[in-house]
């Protein structure tokens, strides 16, 4: 029999503090089985363990927040998980894991989502007989894994807390907002063509943005404490990495964040962040950092339990000290060049579908310190090949793709097993486009091809093509990639020199 018994409750929720509406009880474990699939289609947006739950007038709000707790000093905990799905009655289960995976609780009950937006807690009684390590609760609504939150117990003495002071949410904002820039990338016109969020960091004041947020500008025009900036040279970069610095004098030092101590975070940390659902609006995120990932073409990210816009996509990611310690990365933004795209496609196959709709981040401890001098301009990088060339024309392509084979079907490219992903015994596949013009124009067609670092790798000889306006046409291209070495590559469709569509491809053995 088990010794302990969690309580559970239901919330419902639209903004932080979280508001407590129902009781739910513990259940002995299930039976082997399939658990019934009833297509709720859940959006998790966050995880979070805390020792309690605090009453704050009507709202109830997670206490202590953190992922390690310990016997005998903590008594109980509480883990609420934040989801984004459909409105109306929704069944609960918490199934607690022991380190070994087993089952060892379950915990369910029912509750009706008024909003979109809804969450659920669970707690559990700490005892000295509980097995140490790492646990799990995993979450399922309606029969489907809603979720999975990892915590640590640990039978020792709590550590004494850090001497580093714990801002509350009202600081940690202001010292957000007062770091942060808003960045509009422009071309040789002075038309915007990218917009996103940068902060200035201590103790230099240098502003950190991301890579995808200078590609292609001729200048930057920066927003910082009610004034603006001409940007036209930074200090340093990476593409894969996905960062840049350059410096605005005039700001100086004061309002910069400070940086967090190198390699100070692990996960399951508490972490905050601005979003910018509008032009102008910035709003704080409060999140948890859920895990670490090594991509082999482009490096370490930090996984958050959030999402946000793509124009957070440069902001600050901050500790609970209000230090930072990393590089916001929205979603669709993890290949170089992915910026350029007429849909922000963000090619989960290419990286896996669990990165399509999460927010990464770049470590702060990847961007170098000190910088090397002297500073480059924007247009030396262009001179150089580092941007990626914007799409002009992409109107008069109503769709395309790639696949291993195509078949034609009424005058029309139609793909067969299409995919974005292909091993090099299999020599070639097709690119397909499907063409409705708004012009008449005769163009010479063709397709390049190029690496991660924009570094052209090849290319297919020009063939003479003919639009005509709204009449619907479509052509294919095969590509022959037996002898390209594996890895990650774009390829343009260029009429006449001029990029007018692209994708992502990945070569394996």
């Amino acid at each position: 029999m088990n010794r302990w018994r969690p309580a559970v409750a239901a919330l419902a929720l639209v903004l932080v503090p979280i508001a407590l509406s129902g009781q739910g009880t513990a259940q002995a474990p299930p039976q082997a089985g399939a658990a019934q699939v009833s297509g709720t289609r859940l959006v998790l947006l966050r995880s979070i363990s805390g020792t309690g739950v605090v009453e704050q007038g009507s709202q109830q709000s997670l206490q202590d927040t953190r992922t390690a707790f310990y016997i005998p000093d903590d008594k109980q905990l509480s883990v609420y998980f934040e989801w984004e799905g459909r409105p109306g009655p929704h069944h609960f289960e918490g199934l607690w894991k022991d380190p070994n995976g087993k089952v060892v609780v379950v915990s369910s009950f029912d509750y009706e989502a008024k909003q979109k937006r809804f969450g659920a807690y669970w707690q559990l009684n700490l005892t000295g007989q509980m097995q140490t390590g790492w646990w799990a609760l995993e979450a399922r609504v309606d029969g489907e894994v809603a979720g999975s939150h990892s915590f640590e117990i640990i039978a020792k003495q709590r550590p004494p807390l850090a001497a580093r002071p714990l801002l509350d949410i009202n600081d940690l904002y202001q010292r957000a907002l007062s770091a942060s820039v808003f960045i509009e990338k422009l071309d040789a016109g002075s038309q915007r063509i990218g917009v996103g969020s940068g902060f200035r960091l201590a103790p230099e004041g240098l502003v950190v943005t991301a890579f995808h947020l200078i590609d292609g500008a001729t200048t930057l025009r920066v927003s910082a404490g009610g004034r603006q900036f001409t940007v036209e040279s930074i200090l340093a970069w990476d593409r894969r990495r996905d960062f840049a610095v350059f410096a605005i004098p005039e700001l100086g030092p004061a309002g910069s964040l400070p940086p967090a101590p190198p390699d100070s975070w692990k996960i399951g940390d508490r972490i905050f962040a601005l979003d910018v659902p509008a032009e102008g609006n910035r709003v704080i995120v409060d999140a948890n950092i859920i895990g670490r990932h090594t991509f082999p073409e482009i490096g370490e990210r930090l996984n958050l339990s959030t999402s946000v816009h793509p124009t957070a996509s440069g902001g600050p990611v901050m500790n609970e000290h209000g230090e930072a310690l990393g590089v916001v990365q929205a979603q669709g933004r993890l290949l170089p060049g992915s910026w350029s795209l007429r849909n922000n496609y963000s090619f989960a196959p290419l990286f896996g579908s669990s990165f399509q709709t999460q927010t990464l981040a770049l470590p702060l401890s990847m961007v170098p310190n000190p910088l090397p001098a002297p500073p480059t301009s924007l247009l030396e990088l262009a001179r150089r090949g580092l941007f990626v060339a914007p799409l002009v024309g992409h109107e008069d392509v109503m769709g395309g793709g790639l696949a291993r084979e195509i078949r034609k079907e009424h005058g029309f490219q139609q793909p067969v097993d299409e995919r974005s992903e292909f091993r090099r015994a299999e020599d070639y596949c097709y690119l397909y486009l499907h063409w409705r013009p708004r012009r008449k124009g005769k163009y010479l067609a063709g397709l390049r091809f190029f690496d991660l670092d924009n570094r052209a790798v090849g290319s297919t000889k020009p063939v003479k093509l003919s639009l005509a306006p709204d009449q619907l046409k479509s052509s294919s291209w095969k590509i022959n990639f037996g002898q390209m070495p594996p890895g990650l590559y774009r390829v343009d469709v260029m009429l006449n020199d001029t990029p007018v569509w692209r994708t992502f491809f990945r070569v394996v053995e």
